[in-house]
C-alpha cells in the first residue's frame, strides 16, 4: 500500500524531504528542517488593570457594527429589487493538446520518439536520446502506458530487447520495442520519465 500523498523524508538524500504524489516520488524537493528545541516558559506576573475602559470600546464597537449591518442589508435589498440585464459567460475550457507519433518528447536529460504503436500487440516502437552532459540511466519500469480510462501500466521488462535497463553516454541513442500487457484496455498515451524521481511527460497514441 503506497503512502499518502505529500512530504516525505528523501529515499536516497536524508538531508532533503521529497514529494510523494501517491503513486510515485517527483522532483519536488526542499531541505529537511529539525524540529525546534522546546522553549522554556518564563512567567511573567502582570498588575491587573482596570477593566471598564475596554468594557466601554467593547460596546461602541458592537454599536457601530450594528449600524453598519443594518445600512448593508438596505442597499441589499436596493440592489436586488433592481432587474439585472448582465449576462454570465462561462469560460470555454481548452483542451491540452499532445504531441503525437514520431514528435520528439523531452524528460530530463532524456528524449524519447515513439515511431508506431501497435495495437495488436500493444508494443511501441520508440528511440531514447541522452541529451544531457553527463551519463543518464534509462530504466523501462519508469516508462508507462495510459488507457482511455486514466488507467496506468508499466512496461513489460524484456531481456531481448535493445531497451533494456541501461546508462546512455551524452548523445548515445538506443531504438527497440516496449510492450504492455493491457488485457483488453484501449490504448490512449504513452508517460516517460528519465528517472523515477522525475515529473513525466506525455504523448498521444492516437
Amino acid at each position: 500500500m503506497n503512502p499518502p500523498a505529500g512530504w516525505h523524508p528523501d529515499p536516497v538524500d536524508p538531508t532533503l524531504d521529497r514529494y510523494w504524489d501517491g503513486q510515485q516520488w517527483t522532483n519536488q524537493t526542499r531541505p529537511r528542517v529539525p524540529s525546534p528545541a522546546p522553549a522554556f516558559a518564563t512567567l511573567t506576573v502582570r498588575k491587573k488593570k482596570p477593566k471598564w475602559p475596554w468594557a466601554v470600546l467593547a460596546v461602541l464597537i458592537l454599536f457601530l457594527i450594528a449600524v453598519n449591518s443594518g445600512e448593508d442589508s438596505s442597499s441589499s435589498s436596493r440592489t436586488s429589487a433592481r432587474p439585472s440585464n448582465s449576462v454570465t459567460t462561462a469560460a470555454p475550457q481548452v483542451e491540452k493538446v499532445l504531441p503525437g507519433i514520431g514528435s520528439p518528447i523531452r524528460d530530463g536529460k532524456l528524449e524519447f520518439v515513439v515511431h508506431s504503436w501497435d495495437d495488436a500487440t500493444s508494443t511501441a516502437s520508440i528511440t531514447v536520446t541522452n541529451i544531457g552532459d553527463a551519463p543518464q540511466y534509462f530504466a523501462i519500469s519508469n516508462q508507462y502506458l495510459i488507457d482511455n480510462q486514466g488507467r496506468r501500466f508499466e512496461g513489460e521488462y524484456d531481456w531481448r530487447s535493445e531497451l533494456d535497463s541501461m546508462d546512455l553516454n551524452p548523445g548515445q541513442s538506443v531504438s527497440g520495442d516496449l510492450s504492455f500487457v493491457l488485457s483488453g484496455a484501449t490504448a490512449a498515451k504513452m508517460e516517460f520519465h528519465d528517472s523515477m524521481f522525475s515529473m513525466g511527460t506525455e504523448m498521444s497514441l492516437r
